[in-house]
């Protein structure tokens, strides 16, 4: 798998992303005016460079591991990398930016130049992606997997999400007093239960969506993945939910201070990993054993 080609678009996909966010991103939070010329020197701008190529790094390295595993080719490939690209790096995360913006305090500008730089990471993604499979010359040795009843499975995944996403932010997260004391300005800790029952519906309901849109990323990547074990598609379905979402949030930004953003990494890896691996799992070609699958 690790050969020369690969390690070839590696690099060319890791700088290509890196780059286009870069640019774009910053060409458009400097024409909006939230880049100041007289105070933006060397030190701000190389910051984030080394967090922000080690993201465009691990994220290309998925993308390629999914163009050299999937049953897909050409622009239905593309589509894939795309939607997973722009979905888990982009999207997704600035939802919840929109969501919890009375903290944040994120310039709703700055959010939309992040949206556009998604999608020309999405493209560029896509494209190099489609390229690196055509190099590789990878035979399509099954067909998408036909899965029964992916309506209810999908219900099933967005309202484990809503139990991970508690769950998982209120015993890492939440357990740092600097993160508490950043949503909520009181470092008191409560109970679990009374912790949940302080949440707004609105978060409820929001997760829920979110859950919702997490598991048909999980699903396209999981039953377009030629015929591989079960233990590889839970770990590229895991990497693909978890990585382009955990690691951006390493990136200096002047909204979120570091023992915040160091706390949310952990809790983003490790939920969003699990939960892709558990709808791998679900996905799987071996679930036909217990009636939830049929086709190959």
């Amino acid at each position: 798998m690790l050969d020369k080609t690969f390690f070839r678009y590696l690099g060319k996909l890791s700088v290509f992303t890196l780059t286009v966010w870069s640019f774009i991103s910053g060409l458009l939070q400097g024409v909006l005016g939230y880049i100041d010329p007289s105070t933006f020197g060397p030190e701000q701008a190389l910051a984030p460079l080394l967090p922000l190529f080690l993201t465009c790094l691990l994220n290309a390295g998925v993308v390629l591991w999914i163009a050299k595993r999937t049953s897909l080719a050409g622009r239905k490939l593309g589509a894939l990398v795309f939607a997973v690209v722009f979905g888990v790096m982009f999207f997704l995360p600035q939802m919840e930016s929109v969501y919890f913006n009375g903290v944040l305090q994120i310039p709703l500008g700055v959010i939309g130049a992040t949206l556009v730089s998604g999608l020309g990471v999405g493209w560029v993604s896509a494209k190099v992606a489609v390229e690196f499979r055509q190099e590789e010359q990878v035979a399509v040795s099954t067909p998408p997997l036909k899965v029964v009843h992916p309506r209810e499975k999908i219900v099933v995944l967005a309202v484990l999400y809503v139990i991970f996403y508690f769950v998982f932010g209120y015993y890492i997260a939440w357990q740092a007093p600097e993160v508490r004391a950043f949503y909520s300005g009181n470092e008191a800790l409560l109970p679990f239960w009374a912790h949940l029952e302080q949440q707004a519906a609105g978060l409820f309901v929001l997760q829920f969506v979110r859950g919702v849109l997490w598991a048909l990323i999980g699903y396209i990547v999981a039953v377009n993945l030629s015929s591989i074990s079960t233990r590889e598609r839970m770990i590229l379905v895991g990497l693909a939910l978890s990585v382009g979402l955990a690691f951006p949030i390493l990136v200096p930004n002047p909204y979120m201070p570091w023992i915040v953003r160091r706390v949310h990494f952990v809790e983003l890896l490790v939920e969003n990993f699990l939960f892709g691996a558990i709808a791998a799992w679900l996905f799987s070609p071996n679930m036909r054993r217990a009636g939830f699958v049929s086709g190959a």
